[in-house]
């Protein structure tokens, strides 16, 4: 299993894919909304996106637990198939 920042490494780059933003910009502590100004349909295709890159299905009561990148990465590292 990918060390957590690995896996957060991985996000950060499908957050760029979708977003524009360097990955190099997004950390573990980046908040969705706030710091990357991430609205509910690209939060969508994110999510998409990490079940598919990273081998794991996201809930979708789950994905609303996910307020940061860390929140993710950390579901990602617990929940991989």
């Amino acid at each position: 299993m990918a060390a957590l920042d690995e896996i957060t490494n991985v996000i950060a780059e499908i957050i760029e894919e979708y977003t524009g933003i360097p990955a190099s910009d997004i950390d573990h502590g980046k908040a969705f909304s706030s710091d990357l100004g991430i609205d509910e349909p690209t939060m969508n295709e994110i999510l998409n996106g990490i079940e598919e890159r990273c081998d794991v299905k996201i809930a979708g009561s789950d994905s609303k637990k996910f307020a940061t990148v860390g929140d993710a990465a950390h579901h990602v590292y617990t929940h991989r198939n």
